[in-house]
């Protein structure tokens, strides 16, 4: 993917001063006496802003090797434009270095490497992150849950100091901020958040401070901003899962148990037991109705199956075929994520230990999963999020060191394969992100890398 001008196949830019590229990577422009240049990692963002002509902003970093001189150059006569791999325009620019995509083609923004020398290439991301308002209070390990009007309701999490907050907050979309919501009853983080059939949000255990496990629960009202005690849990329970039914019933699980919660009765009753150990697992609702209860610490193959399906119909667990993770090295994949597809299959990614670049997928039809292309880096604590498109966006994470990281990448199901995309703005593990109404992604919080609360947020546009 490169930049290139109305037809020539190089970016013509100010005084007849051309970039010249091989093989899609920018290796030099001339001046304007002629005399070529070589160029790396130079950054572009080009867009239409509506002037007649448009305005066109490059800059280069020149020289050989790893150094060079920054030299930032305005066009004013030309429109320059990004293309995609298909040679389809995406997008037009500005001197200000402002994008603006073309109608309907998506968005793209150049970005440089970080580094390297002759030939420099330049990336064209689809997709930045952008800033949008902070959150009321820095936190970690919350819950990030999309409402019925579009709003995100943001529950608990450690703040600053690694306490468990009950502080809530409302994120509106439509005007970019975040406000105040009533607080919790019992401070937490760690917790689950499920949206039910009616509207309202269960919250439901994690951790309370001084490494104390809880079986509360409790109900969100967005109709009156509060927050209610609900039934408690059967057991204390940290990292479990909770999965909306299809007959309005939640799913809690984890370890080796599990709990029905009925929004009718407000209460929990014990459901069928997994047969290993399932911390730190995934839980995925299928097309047909069952559950995916996918890893988890402690889910090692020699300990058992390492997936097993729950039938709601029946209220018990069976067996599925063995992640491929633990097949291979005898490890478990916890930590990771779990996201279903549009065609039904389910995608899982990375996950602590020696899987964090690992992906693999899960098929229904025939109960087996199957390993592909890895990750372009290893995470777990991260982020995955299907798009409106049919394609995953990961983001963040920890890396093997357990230091927060900001790289992000797309899945795309046509092609099995990981594309890096634009970083985000602030390293971020145990973050949340959460889909809006109108294709956006809302990034909120995590540890960053001094590993500490943020009250950041951002979005993928």
């Amino acid at each position: 993917m490169v930049l290139v001008d109305q037809g020539a196949g190089t970016w013509v830019e100010y005084l007849h001063l051309n970039v010249v590229v091989s093989s899609g990577e920018t290796v030099a422009r001339d001046t304007v006496l002629g005399n070529l240049l070589p160029a790396y990692d130079h950054t572009g963002t080009v867009c239409n802003d509506k002037s007649s002509p448009p305005h066109v902003h490059m800059a280069f970093l020149e020289g050989s090797g790893t150094s060079g001189q920054y030299v930032s150059m305005q066009s004013q006569i030309l429109c320059g434009h990004t293309v995609d791999a298909n040679g389809d325009l995406v997008g037009l620019g500005n001197a200000g270095g402002t994008f603006f995509a073309v109608p309907d083609c998506g968005v793209s923004k150049v970005v440089a490497p970080s580094s390297g020398s002759l030939p420099g290439a330049t990336r064209v991301y689809e997709g930045v992150f952008v800033p949008t308002g902070s959150l009321t209070v820095a936190r970690t390990h919350h819950s990030a849950t999309l409402l019925a009007d579009g709003r995100v309701l943001i529950a608990g999490g450690d703040d600053a100091r690694g306490n468990a907050i009950a502080m809530a907050e409302l994120y509106d979309p439509r005007t970019g901020t975040f406000s105040p919501t009533g607080n919790l009853t019992v401070s937490r983080d760690a917790h689950t958040a499920t949206l039910l059939a009616d509207g309202r949000v269960l919250i439901a255990g994690g951790w309370v401070g001084n490494s104390i496990r809880t079986d509360t629960a409790e109900l969100y009202d967005p109709r009156t901003g509060m927050f209610s005690k609900t039934g408690s849990m059967t057991r204390y329970r940290d990292e479990h899962t909770a999965t909306l039914l299809p007959d309005g019933r939640v799913l809690v699980a984890g370890d080796n148990t599990a709990e029905l919660y009925d929004p009718r009765t407000g209460t929990f009753v014990p459901t069928g037991s997994m047969a290993p150990a399932h911390y730190l697992c995934t839980a995925t609702l299928l097309p047909d109705g069952r559950v995916l209860v996918a890893g988890g610490e402690g889910s090692a193959a020699v300990n058992g199956p390492t997936a097993e399906l729950y039938d709601p119909q029946t209220g018990t667990f069976s067996p599925t075929g063995s992640l491929t993770l633990g097949l291979m090295t005898g490890d478990s994949r916890f930590g990771h994520t779990a996201t279903l597809l549009s065609d039904g299959r389910v995608l899982l990614v990375g996950g602590f230990g020696t899987g964090g670049a690992t992906a693999e997928l899960y098929d229904p039809q025939t109960g087996t999963f199957s390993p592909f292309e890895n990750l372009n880096v290893a995470r777990a604590g991260h982020t995955a999020t299907l798009l409106a498109d049919g394609r995953v966006l990961v983001t963040g994470g920890e890396d093997a060191n357990h230091s927060s990281i900001a790289t992000a990448e797309l899945y795309d199901p046509q092609t099995r394969t990981f594309r890096p995309t634009a970083s985000l703005a602030v390293a971020r593990a145990g973050h949340t992100a959460t889909l809006l109404p109108d294709g956006r992604i809302l990034v909120t919080g995590g540890n960053d890398t001094y590993d500490t609360a943020t009250a950041t947020a951002e979005l993928f546009q």
